[in-house]
């Protein structure tokens, strides 16, 4: 820390010091997380200070006003750090962090940073949608998968399924919330928040991101509980359809004497998959 610093901030008040956080949080909310751990280090020896002090020079009378609990106004004010509002989602910044990751990684950045970066992004959807931005955290998340898709570049894609192998589980409460979540607005007909359009664009997203997984890891995939879990009724068909054109489009590449067990386990997944769907 410069000399400048340390002075301006050792000169700063509270107040001054809960703003400059606060604005920090606001401006790059990836770093809200570290804040909170790293408060939980100093808070507990700041009560235990406090503690011994009190007990040295006050008397029991004023003992009594004391709060020992830690509930005081420095750490209320800290806890309002936990959420701070963000501000509207800058899609294009968003879509060029994304697109640089490409030549990030040619410059001999190192995977651990990348793979670093992207979470990052991912934890924002989720700030996002814990407060109520639903459709903010859906475009990220949507700007995150869609590059997943389009990537050719084999290390990138390990990078990319290994940060949503880690927010899938949010993705999926976040889908399956909004897809049953009813809009209250008495001015419109009743509708989810994942209207249908949307649903249906999410459901053709997932299944070409499974078959994509499948191809690469040759291992089972949650995706398809996903889609399932997701759709209404009305979108048996939508998956169908999906399902019956990609076996048809593995038929049509014909048989080898050389046995591709990539393209069979394909097969079996999809199989397996489109017997499930009567059942939604």
């Amino acid at each position: 820390m410069t000399s400048d610093l340390e002075f301006r901030l050792f000169n700063a008040s509270k107040e001054q010091l809960v703003s400059l956080l606060q604005e920090l949080a606001v401006r790059h909310p990836v770093i809200l997380t570290e804040i909170i751990e790293l408060s939980e280090n100093f808070v507990p020896k700041i009560n235990n200070e406090m503690i011994d002090e009190v007990d040295v020079s006050i008397d029991n009378e004023a003992a009594e006003d004391w709060d020992f609990n830690g509930d005081n106004d420095t750490l209320a004010e800290f806890d309002s750090l936990s959420r701070p509002t963000l501000p509207p989602l800058d899609f294009e910044s968003k879509q060029q962090q994304i697109n640089s990751y490409a030549e990030r990684l040619q410059n001999g950045e190192l995977h651990q940073s990348i793979g670093s970066a992207l979470l990052q992004l991912l934890r924002e959807a989720e700030a996002r949608a814990d407060q109520h931005d639903y459709q903010g955290a859906l475009d990220l998340y949507a700007l995150v998968v869609d590059k997943r898709l389009a990537e050719q570049n084999t290390p990138l894609v390990y990078i990319f399924d290994k940060a949503l192998d880690e927010s899938m589980p949010f993705l999926e409460a976040l889908l399956s919330e909004t897809s049953s979540s009813i809009t209250l607005d008495a001015s419109i007909p009743a509708t989810p928040l994942l209207t249908p359009p949307m649903r249906h664009a999410w459901l053709e997203r997932l299944f070409t991101l499974w078959l994509k997984r499948l191809d690469l890891h040759q291992t089972e995939e949650d995706v398809p509980e996903i889609m399932l879990d997701v759709a209404w009724n009305d979108d048996v068909t939508l998956l169908r359809a999906l399902v019956q054109n990609e076996l048809q489009q593995q038929k049509k590449a014909g048989y080898s004497n050389i046995v591709d067990f990539s393209r069979q386990h394909r097969i079996r997944a999809l199989e397996k998959f489109i017997k499930e769907l009567p059942y939604l």
